[in-house]
C-alpha cells in the first residue's frame, strides 16, 4: 500500500533558477513602488505602519519597545510618550530597528522588511509547490500568481505584519514537509514562535477604538451622525442583542456589509478566532455610556 504522506519526485532546479525568481519578484516590487507610491504621491505609512516604524525607532535608539501613539482613554493614567507597544506583534518594529541601525531613521527604508518578505513569499511560494507537485511548470505559475496580486503587492508596500508572518508561517510549512527525510526541529520551532498569536480582549477593544467607533460610537450604541445615517446595529440594545448570533456576527465582521459600501470588510486584519472574541468578550459586554477602551 503506498504510503500517502509520500511526496512526489521533484524535478532538479539549479540554483541560478531560484536567484532569477528572486530577481524577476524584486523587478515586479520595484514597477509596483513606482506606479502605486511615487507617480500617485500616496502616504507612506497608514496608522499601524507609522506606530511600528515609530516603535522600530524608538527601539534602534533607546533600546526600547515603545511608540509615540497610544490610545485617548489611558492618556490621562500615563506619565506620556513613549509608550510601550501594546497593540501588534514586535516582529516589524525589530525588522524595522534592524534596518534603521544601519542606514538610519529614515522612513523610506522600512520598505525593505515588507520587500523582503514579500520576496520570501513569492520563493517560498515555488518551493513548497515544488514540494507536492511533480509538474515542472506548478512552481513558477504559482509563484506568478503570488508575486502579481493586487493584495499581495498592496501589502509588499505597507510596513505592517502580514507577508512577514506570511513568510515564516510558509518556511513552516516546507520545514514540516521535510521532516521525515530531513528533520530540523531548532528551525520549525523558531518559525512557529514567531507566529503572531490571536488578538486580546485588551488588543480587540483598542482595534474597536481605531476602526469601529466612527459608526458604532464609543460606547457601541451607534448614536453617531454616520451610524444613525446607516443604521448601524445598537450594541447596547438588549432585545436586538438577543436575537443576534455571535457566529453570524462575527462572520459580518470580517466579511462587511454591502461588498464594503456599508461597513468594511476586516477579513485581512482579523482571524474567524478574533472576530468571535470580538463578539463575545467586547461587544457582548458594552454598557451605554461606557467607552469601549483597553485597561491599563
Amino acid at each position: 500500500m503506498p504510503d500517502p504522506l509520500e511526496l512526489p519526485s521533484r524535478p532538479t532546479v539549479r540554483p541560478v533558477a531560484w536567484i532569477a525568481l528572486a530577481v524577476s519578484t524584486l523587478a515586479v516590487l520595484l514597477v509596483h513602488l513606482e506606479i502605486a507610491v511615487r507617480r500617485t504621491g500616496v502616504a507612506l505609512f497608514s496608522f499601524d505602519s507609522a506606530e511600528y516604524a515609530l516603535a522600530g525607532r524608538t527601539l534602534a535608539t533607546t533600546g526600547r519597545l515603545a511608540t509615540p501613539f497610544a490610545h485617548p482613554a489611558i492618556l490621562a493614567s500615563i506619565p506620556g510618550p513613549p509608550f510601550p507597544l501594546l497593540v501588534g506583534h514586535p516582529l516589524v518594529p525589530v525588522l524595522d530597528a534592524l534596518v534603521f541601525a544601519i542606514g538610519g531613521a529614515r522612513p523610506a527604508l522600512t520598505l525593505i522588511p515588507a520587500g523582503a518578505a514579500f520576496i520570501a513569499v513569492v520563493v517560498l511560494t515555488a518551493v513548497l509547490a515544488r514540494r507536492v507537485s511533480a509538474s515542472p511548470w506548478v512552481p513558477w505559475t504559482a509563484a506568478a500568481a503570488v508575486a502579481l496580486s493586487p493584495w499581495v503587492l498592496r501589502y509588499a508596500i505597507e510596513g505592517l505584519s502580514e507577508l512577514p508572518f506570511v513568510a515564516l508561517f510558509m518556511a513552516a510549512l516546507i520545514l514540516l514537509l521535510d521532516l521525515r527525510e530531513r528533520p530540523r526541529p531548532l528551525l520549525l520551532g523558531v518559525a512557529l514562535y514567531a507566529q503572531p498569536p490571536g488578538k486580546s480582549v485588551n488588543e480587540l477593544k483598542t482595534f474597536y477604538a481605531l476602526n469601529c467607533v466612527r459608526c458604532h460610537g464609543h460606547d457601541g450604541s451607534a448614536h453617531s451622525p454616520l451610524g444613525k445615517k446607516l443604521g448601524g446595529l445598537d450594541f447596547t440594545d438588549a432585545k436586538k442583542m438577543a436575537k443576534k448570533v455571535d457566529a453570524r456576527l462575527a462572520k459580518t465582521i470580517r466579511k462587511g456589509i454591502f461588498f464594503g459600501v456599508v461597513m468594511p470588510p476586516f477579513k485581512n486584519r482579523l482571524s474567524e478566532e478574533d472576530a468571535l472574541l470580538m463578539v463575545t468578550d467586547v461587544i457582548r459586554k458594552v454598557e451605554k455610556g461606557k467607552a469601549i477602551a483597553p485597561s491599563e
